[in-house]
């Protein structure tokens, strides 16, 4: 008698991991990835040039697209702003700007939405060096993003998301090409392309305040999506089909991470070297 039901339970739970996999999987690796690499920059840069010269430099306006990233989405899902600070360092803290807000726990959207309220620096960031791209280089990544091409036969196995990191690292080196060709190479605007999407990227990764909120939503995220499985599985993979649809546009956000965590190594690399050379 239980036997039908925890089998149709198992094939939503199943689903559940497969769509989540496929829609959050790879932006987790790359923005863990990011976060140490971020660090690791940080701290050496910090001790050769000293803080006030690399908040001048670089961090002022990385901070304020993270907080901007916070903002903007609580203004989406409807959190209340109580304070908002772009760029206030903090020497007691070590803080270079904060949001704090507020919201009903009772709501399901509100809830939901500290998810992305939590990733908003990475979302805002990725959105500010693909306009710049544009108005800088002239190039529209969304052109050079390789859509998912998946049958309904394999969405429930895990060749979506061999997929999609397929065409992440296809995306990402048309998109290297693109930027780096000799065009590009003997004009200012892909140096001051560089030095924004250093700027930006080294301060949007998230902080453990950022990552217990988002954890938070991410838990609503993944019972609504799975009560959704639960009341629709039964009528075929329409559900992970629309996953794999929306992972595909994702795809174009990944490679641009992907750009910022390549150009984090080889800043890492000349912050390395030296860092060696001063001792």
């Amino acid at each position: 008698m239980f036997e039908p039901i925890l089998s149709y339970i198992w094939r939503a739970l199943s689903a559940t991991v497969i769509q989540i996999l496929i829609l959050l999987g790879p932006g987790l690796l790359l923005t863990i990835i990011l976060n140490f690499e971020t660090g690791f920059v940080q701290r050496h840069a910090l001790n050769i040039i000293g803080k006030g010269w690399y908040l001048g430099l670089f961090g002022w306006l990385g901070t304020i697209v993270h907080e901007l990233g916070h903002a903007i989405f609580c203004i989406i899902f409807g959190h209340k702003i109580t304070e908002l600070k772009l760029f206030h360092p903090d020497p007691k803290t070590g803080t270079l700007g904060y949001v704090k807000h507020s919201y009903n726990s009772k709501n399901i959207y509100q809830l939901a939405g500290n998810f992305f309220i939590g990733i908003g620096p990475i979302v805002l960031g990725s959105a500010v060096i693909y306009l710049l791209s544009y108005w800088l280089l002239g190039l529209n990544p969304f052109n050079l993003v390789n859509n998912l091409n998946l049958t309904s036969s394999q969405i429930n196995s895990w060749d979506a998301i061999a997929q999609l990191l397929h065409n992440l690292g296809d995306s990402s080196g048309l998109l290297l090409k693109e930027l780096f060709s000799w065009q590009h190479l003997f004009s200012w605007h892909l140096y001051v392309f560089i030095y924004m999407v250093f700027a930006i990227g080294s301060s949007i990764t998230l902080s453990p305040s950022d990552i217990r909120g988002a954890l938070g939503g991410f838990i609503v995220i993944v019972i609504l999506i799975f009560i959704l499985n639960l009341v629709t599985v039964w009528a075929g993979n329409f559900i992970t089909d629309f996953v794999v649809r929306i992972a595909g546009y994702c795809v174009m956000f990944y490679a641009i991470v992907f750009l910022i965590i390549l150009l984090n190594v080889a800043v890492a690399m000349f912050v390395l070297f030296l860092s060696l050379e001063n001792h």
